[in-house]
């Protein structure tokens, strides 16, 4: 039973709590494939890729043989959950990693100091795009929230541990 004003207070501020939780994973559903989300620029996806990424992924995307992994029909790039791809650009991958029955081992550096989240989306929106079937663009907030949410990390990831997290092909 509520008595005090403070319980009232504690009452509505339980209330905001619940329906900001509620609006934001309304809002975070992605299951109606819309356009791109604002913030995404596919041809600036194209030319940060040609800026950044071409030189170790090659123009067509075909990566280099034991060293940089292919882009072009990788079955990581058509993943639903993008916080993998997000955190590799971010802050790097390093060790081995198997795809399609081949094993690379290289050392992608991190972009997240040199890219900020629009151009981490627009890239990976591109590579997608390109290289993926179409697979659905990366809103910037995404890229955002992995940014805060492991702002401290220092250390690239590693294959092993990023498959073992979201279940990777």
């Amino acid at each position: 039973m509520l008595r005090r004003p403070h319980d009232y207070m504690r009452v509505n501020a339980i209330v905001a709590c619940v329906s900001a939780f509620l609006w934001l994973t309304a809002c975070s559903s992605r299951e109606d494939a819309a356009p791109p989300p604002a913030g995404v620029d596919l041809e600036l996806g194209r030319k940060v890729y040609v800026r950044v990424c071409q030189e170790c992924h090659m123009p067509e995307g075909q990566g280099q043989v034991g060293v940089v992994p292919p882009l072009a029909d990788s079955p990581v790039l058509r993943v639903a959950d993008t916080r993998p791809l997000i955190r590799i650009v971010l802050h790097g991958l390093q060790g081995p990693i198997d795809i399609k029955g081949k094993r690379f081992n290289g050392v992608m550096p991190g972009q997240g100091a040199k890219l900020n989240d629009a151009e981490i989306a627009s890239v990976l929106s591109h590579v997608r795009a390109t290289w993926a079937g179409g697979a659905p663009a990366i809103d910037p907030y995404d890229v955002r929230n992995e940014r805060m949410f492991y702002a401290s990390r220092t250390m690239p990831w590693n294959w092993y541990d990023l498959k073992r997290l979201f279940k990777l092909p």
